[in-house]
């Protein structure tokens, strides 16, 4: 068992420490986001970042909430943007399994997108006090040299050891330990540049005591780079949909790829090669070559577009361009409520769909086939409570969701002046036309039309259409239903006395 004078070390660290981002704090959160941030990149460097992170997106919800588009540019500078996206995913899973609160195992740590064994340990030890060791580069450095140990650190099975053994010792505070073994190996034991003199461990370092610090660590030799060349087809059909086909083994496994054969072919050999396998081809166009790198292999990719007039003995499927461009993944779930079933729906990141089941234009945004059942998901929950707080009369707060309906921009104009209208007031039809025409710098704009974008709203109630009514106080014009637009708006507190249901037309 590796012996350490963990108090020696922890008071040497308090006395010395460097203010760096995530320090000194037990939120979980902003350690959390240090830790990723650090990743790559020096922690020196890391502070405006960090900082400005912070800042616009202050919450675990925030990061799950915010667009791509924003959290990118905030990542701007610090690169290895899949850091960034990882950090939303696991933002995400924690909104829907954790209830948005940062995980206190390490089981369910290890669990969450982007995070390994070393930042587990890392913001468990820190913001909780959990006795889970983090062993990065700078901690092996310090402890191989400290057992003068000849073992490999690029073995995996090293770190394993080391955090066993660390994990043994009990400190009387784990992240401090954590943190100091960290701060040794980044500013004391260094890969070239060490500092042994003024080093609180000194004393017992095997490596210092028999003068053999440039001795440790022992690394392996690095890893021969292989070379392969491949000819990549782009196969198309005469539905101009684009042929992919599931990997079952190899780098690419688990994911969809075109037809590729490992060798460089000419255009001819290209073509010929198609008819061996039983295609015929209609015509075939060259692509630029690229390179692509890998972490032990490059791959030099020859590329043809190939117009094919039959899909006979290929085992994968076409795709349509929409169907290749889209990102986004569809959950629902259901609400009970006194004025029925409602349907909710969101995408990835934003809500995109409130229906009272059978209204008139119910799933027009978004296929039904496309919609996965998800009860759980967070945007969808946190919709649920919001419904719960509005039919138990505390008058919930549209900002409190996130929105992102589907439709034109004239239709979205429409509805963002509908997300004005306050909780128990009204607004006409000519009103919003007024607004819009005003917003268009045109002298009128239809009535008419502003009734269509209201009847078409995708997200009903939070969004609260049921709350536009006719000059001449009718109430028409509600895809859920005038019954259920009388109820929304007796619920929120309107006399019903001053409007009535005209007998036929519009009346906007």
């Amino acid at each position: 068992m590796i012996k350490i004078d963990t108090e020696k070390l922890i008071s040497w660290f308090l006395k010395h420490k460097r203010k760096l981002p995530g320090r000194d704090i037990t939120d979980p959160y902003p350690i959390w986001i240090s830790e990723i941030m650090a990743q790559q990149t020096r922690m020196e460097a890391v502070k405006p970042y960090y900082e400005r992170f912070l800042k616009e997106i202050p919450t675990i919800k925030s990061l799950a909430l915010v667009q791509e588009e924003k959290l990118l540019k905030l990542w701007e500078g610090l690169g290895y943007y899949a850091r960034a996206r990882n950090l939303q995913s696991a933002a995400r899973t924690i909104m829907e399994k954790h209830h948005g609160i940062f995980p206190r195992t390490y089981e369910d740590t290890i669990q969450l997108k982007g995070i390994g064994e070393y930042t587990a340990g890392a913001i468990l030890s820190r913001a909780y006090g959990l006795p889970y060791a983090a062993v990065d580069g700078n901690v092996l450095r310090v402890l191989t040299r400290y057992e003068a140990n000849p073992i490999d650190i690029t073995l995996t099975s090293t770190k394993k050891y080391y955090k066993k053994q660390l994990e043994l010792l009990q400190p009387s505070n784990f992240g401090f330990f954590n943190e100091s073994l960290m701060e040794l190996g980044a500013t004391i034991c260094g890969p070239k540049i060490t500092k042994c003199e003024i080093c609180p461990l000194k004393d017992n370092c095997k490596a210092y005591v028999q003068n053999g610090i440039g001795l440790y660590p022992v690394k392996s030799k690095k890893i021969k780079i292989t070379i392969h060349e491949y000819t990549c087809f782009f196969l198309i059909d005469k539905n101009q949909h684009i042929y992919f086909e599931y990997k079952e083994e190899g780098l690419l496994k688990g994911l969809y790829s075109p037809y590729i054969v490992e060798e460089t072919m000419s255009e001819i050999d290209a073509n010929n090669y198609l008819e061996t396998k039983g295609l015929c081809v209609k015509d075939i166009v060259s692509l630029q070559e690229q390179k692509h790198i890998f972490t032990h292999q490059i791959w030099y990719m020859k590329g043809y577009l190939v117009h094919i007039q039959n899909k006979e003995n290929l085992v994968g499927r076409f795709y349509s361009k929409e169907e290749i461009g889209s990102t986004n993944m569809y959950y629902k779930t259901s609400y009970k409520s006194k004025l029925g079933n409602i349907i909710i729906a969101a995408c990835e990141d934003a809500l995109i769909g409130l229906w009272i089941e059978g209204q008139k234009y119910e799933y027009k945004t978004v296929p039904k086939e496309d919609i996965i059942e998800n009860d759980h998901y967070f945007i969808l929950v946190e919709t649920k409570k919001w419904l719960d707080d509005y039919f138990n009369n505390l008058k919930p707060d549209i900002k409190r969701l996130s929105l992102s309906p589907i439709g034109t921009n004239f239709q979205k104009d429409v509805w963002q002046i509908l997300m004005e209208i306050p909780y128990g007031s009204v607004i006409t039809y000519n009103d919003i036309a007024k607004k819009i025409a005003q917003k268009y710098g045109m002298e009128k704009m239809s009535a008419q039309a502003v009734g269509g974008a209201v009847g078409h709203n995708p997200i009903s109630i939070i969004i609260p259409c049921h709350r536009v009514v006719g000059s001449n106080g009718s109430l028409t014009g509600y895809a859920g239903g005038i019954d259920k637009k009388i109820a929304l708006l007796t619920h929120e507190g309107l006399d019903m006395k001053t409007y009535f249901v005209p007998k036929k037309g519009t009346a906007l």
